[in-house]
């Protein structure tokens, strides 16, 4: 009797184990998004420069802000017609462009991944490019100031909605700001690359053939097995005892 209650208590520990999931799948793809409409609208000179506000989902972004920097309503449609078509009516309007000073910074966005990521920028033109300035646009900054990339609208015009994707190649901190002097934002999607599950370094070959693991699909016939292991050796134990 005292050996059936550990046939069963151990069949039933089979059973929980064979329940628990196989594996972890690597982590989602993070995505992070500052929407102008989602900000209190401020006039210009109502912000100091160097002001900061953290903003978008989980305070991921923090906007730097200028003296002449304005948070106001301005209707635009972006990608008309197409399917992923979106208007928005309030707008990041930095007033200037983006300067790195021993200070602080101005007029960008800093964001801060885990992973490479992808930017996407819904943003208004602010001006032609001439002789003397080429055409604005918008570009990723590293922590020093550098361009690390620029959407290079060539064929866009002054006031023309434009959605730019640019790429951020590893974990770091970056801004997102004007060059070669102001634009407009309406919104802002980062989307950081989901972490990749560990892979173990191969081993040495064996020199004997491991044992197999046993076959999860089917628990039903390891429980099964396991029992008439089991069986096995109660039948061994009351032959000893003859």
């Amino acid at each position: 009797m005292k050996m059936n209650r550990r046939l069963i208590a151990l069949v039933v520990a089979m059973v929980m184990i064979l329940a628990l999931p196989l594996s972890v799948s690597a982590d989602e793809a993070k995505v992070y998004v500052l929407n102008a409409e989602d900000l209190t609208a401020f006039a210009q000179g109502e912000k100091a420069d160097y002001d900061t506000v953290k903003a978008g989902t989980d305070n991921y972004f923090t906007i730097h802000f200028s003296a002449k920097s304005r948070v106001d309503s301005s209707n635009k449609t972006f990608n008309k017609g197409e399917a992923d078509e979106l208007k928005i009516t309030q707008r990041i309007n930095f007033g200037g462009k983006t300067k790195f000073n021993d200070e602080g910074i101005l007029n960008c966005v800093k964001i801060t991944t885990s992973a490479a990521a992808t930017v996407k920028i819904w943003w208004v033109q602010g001006g032609e490019g001439t002789d003397e300035k080429p055409l604005r646009d918008v570009a990723i900054y590293d922590v020093d100031g550098n361009i690390l990339s620029q959407a290079g609208k060539a064929d866009s015009a002054k006031n023309d909605p434009i959605v730019s994707t640019l790429q951020i190649p590893a974990a770091g901190t970056y801004y997102i700001g004007n060059t070669p002097d102001q634009n407009t934002y309406y919104r802002i999607e980062v989307t950081e690359e989901a972490a990749q599950a560990p892979t173990e370094a191969p081993t040495e070959k064996p020199t004997e053939k491991p044992t197999e693991p046993p076959k999860t699909g089917d628990p039903i016939s390891m429980v099964l097995g396991l029992m008439a292991a089991s069986a096995m050796g109660i039948t061994v134990l009351a032959r000893k005892k003859h």
